[in-house]
């Protein structure tokens, strides 16, 4: 566990320094190294300090934080107690001593101090912090009385080192991890792979530079784009690159891979390679930009800042990209911020659950980590994950897998192979949180088997929830989908007949979906799958309109087509009888668009259970037989 370095001064009086000018001299030689972070060195001058002084209190305080910052936790109790012994009469050692047992983990010794500190102290301000420590310590107490039933696991020591290992992310399925290691005043990327049950000792990432830090790594759901933050980079670095504000000396920077075969310096050939970092436009600003998370789609983005119009020291803001790509001004999650800071965002692949860290929320420790569900566009309050996941040591930079299974993320604690570590656990079922995923592949091509780029993709709840992607280059597409849930699709482009269907998700992790469109000529034909009736009916079911919809577009966009639309059934019931029903369904759909096109262009006619298109021996073929068909006959 760290601790920054905060001297207290206290009131010690003249006469104190006037007896003893030798304790002061070596408090304040101790302060320049402390401000060197040459800290053995501090802690020789201020235990020397004491020795020329026992009540001398600021010596006592800087000692103790001395010690917590090189782990002597035993040596920061003992001096606390020392202070406390030879300096009775200064009520600030209770409160320190409360302090300092509730960041250790011993919640009963700090309410003891505080209780002390409460009964004698009239400060007002100490009196505050002492009924929050109490607060967060019976929080901690009743937390470790009902643990959440998980374990908490380092994840590899080809991973984790005597180095700082942090701000992880992985792959979808969790084999490939990118996180930022800080060595040597350093902070870079690294990268390794999971091969069988164990990771390969991790190598540095190619964003990764030796002229300043990068760290915090976002990447979108196809991992063809990524979102970083990067200090110390300067125009001499990233030349005709930086086309926004130069901000602080760190920002959020962006970077897209680029396909194809390239031969770098040394004549080394790579399958493909990223792009020039850029600074992210309209985001950064002229203080601390960093810890970035992209939503899945690439169209929201959750940062830290300290900039102006905050509400606590860092705070988590957001923005959102408009109709034309660019990125919307930043706003405050003033739902979940406080007085103090919040850090380390990530939002989960169903874009409701935002998991992040705190020191200002109730807590068992410094940072805790937190989620806030995400509904109606608001921010739920923080919900504590709970004792072992948060403990009295730092949790930060927690991330959930694609699957909903598995967290990882960052702590200080004591069983890992350096100061921060990354360690994993398994979701607790207590949880409810995030929702489980499906990941849905696909490709769009012509009936020539040409994939088509850019073309317009939708999934739709039956609550009304849309989900709108384009096809890349290559016709190929990649969203996801929360699980158990039903979809209607539309998929259209400029010169096609749109394709429809209707799809419901379970227990699937990756499902493909290929899709041929028909182009906008003579005999061409499309099914409508989301056109439904009621049972023995023509009555159109009001979830079918936003196909109709479609339907309605397409022939206003194209008012040289005319259509006929065909009904058809199963072979259930006399043929008379079907025969009738597709006809009055087929007029049903007729009746709707005529308030929205000429009715000339559109002629009707029904087929019965005529015209199969699956085998009637099933309910699965008898349900793509009962079908709406459009045409185009001119």
């Amino acid at each position: 566990m760290k601790i920054k370095i905060v001297v207290f001064f206290c009131c010690v009086s003249s006469f104190v320094f006037s007896q003893n000018k030798k304790a002061l001299k070596h408090f304040n030689q101790a302060q320049q190294e402390i401000n060197n972070n040459k800290f053995e060195k501090a802690q020789n001058l201020l235990i020397k300090s004491i020795e020329f002084s026992s009540v001398f209190i600021d010596s006592y305080l800087a000692l103790n934080d001395v010690y917590v910052t090189l782990n002597k936790f035993d040596k920061a109790e003992e001096i606390l107690l020392m202070g406390y012994k030879n300096c009775s009469e200064n009520q600030l050692f209770n409160l320190k001593l409360s302090e300092f047992y509730y960041e250790t983990g011993r919640y009963l010794n700090a309410i003891n101090y505080c209780r002390k500190y409460l009964g004698k102290s009239n400060n007002e301000k100490g009196k505050l912090l002492c009924e929050e420590i109490m607060k967060k310590s019976r929080f901690s107490l009743q937390n470790m009385q009902k643990p959440v039933l998980t374990e908490i696991v380092n994840l590899d020591k080809h991973i984790n080192t005597i180095w700082d290992e942090y701000f992880p992310s992985i792959s979808l399925d969790e084999n490939k991890i990118v996180f930022t290691r800080r060595h040597n005043n350093q902070e870079d990327l690294f990268i390794s792979n999971k091969t069988s049950s164990f990771w390969s000792f991790a190598m540095p990432h190619v964003l990764s530079t030796n002229y300043g830090n990068e760290g915090g790594v976002s990447f979108t759901l196809d991992s063809t784009e990524v979102y970083f933050a990067a200090c110390g980079w300067s125009e001499e670095v990233l030349p005709n690159k930086m086309n926004d504000i130069l901000g602080s000396d760190c920002d959020l920077f962006y970077s897209y891979y680029i396909p194809g075969k390239w031969i770098d310096k040394k004549n080394v050939t790579y399958n493909g390679r990223w792009s020039l970092p850029e600074r992210v436009k309209k985001i950064n600003s002229s203080f601390w930009d960093s810890q970035p998370s992209i939503s899945w789609d690439g169209n929201t983005l959750y940062f830290v800042s300290n900039r102006k119009g905050g509400k606590g020291g860092k705070d988590i803001w957001m923005s959102i990209k408009d109709k034309n790509g660019s990125w919307k001004e930043p706003i405050n999650l003033y739902q979940i911020n406080t007085y103090k800071d919040e850090i380390t965002p990530f939002i989960h692949y169903d874009n409701e659950s935002l998991f992040y860290s705190s020191d200002g929320q109730l807590g068992l420790g410094k940072y805790d980590v937190f989620v806030s569900r995400i509904v109606d566009d608001n921010f739920s309050s923080p919900y504590n994950l709970g004792y072992p996941v948060n403990d009295y040591f730092n949790q930060s930079s927690l991330i959930v897998s694609f699957s909903g299974n598995t967290a990882y993320y960052s702590s200080d604690n004591s069983n890992g192979f350096g100061n921060l570590d990354i360690y994993k656990f398994k979701i607790p079922e207590s949880y409810n949180f995030p929702k489980k995923m499906v990941l849905v592949k696909g490709m769009v091509k012509n009936k020539n088997n040409i994939p088509l780029n850019k073309v317009n993709i939708i999934f739709k709840t039956l609550e009304g929830q849309d989900i709108n992607i384009k096809s890349k280059e290559d016709g190929s597409f990649i969203l996801c989908l929360q699980l158990n849930n039903n979809y209607l699709i539309n998929i259209e482009k400029e010169g096609y007949i749109f394709y429809s269907d209707n799809l419901f998700f379970e227990n699937s992790f990756t499902s493909y979906l290929n899709v041929i469109l028909s182009p906008l000529e003579l005999k061409e034909s499309t099914i409508l799958k989301n056109v439904f009736f009621d049972f023995d009916s023509d009555v159109i079911n009001k979830n079918s309109y936003w196909e109709l919809d479609n339907l309605v577009n397409l022939m206003n966009l194209n008012k040289n087509i005319n259509i006929q639309i065909q009904g058809h059934t199963d072979n259930l019931g006399k043929e008379d009888y079907n025969y009738t029903l597709s006809l009055k369904r087929a007029n049903s759909v007729k009746k709707y668009l005529v308030d929205f096109v000429a009715s000339d262009r559109i002629s009707v006619r029904g087929f019965g259970s005529a015209e199969p298109i699956a085998s009637n021996e099933n309910e699965e073929g008898r349900k793509q037989n009962r079908r709406i068909e459009i045409v185009i006959i001119k």
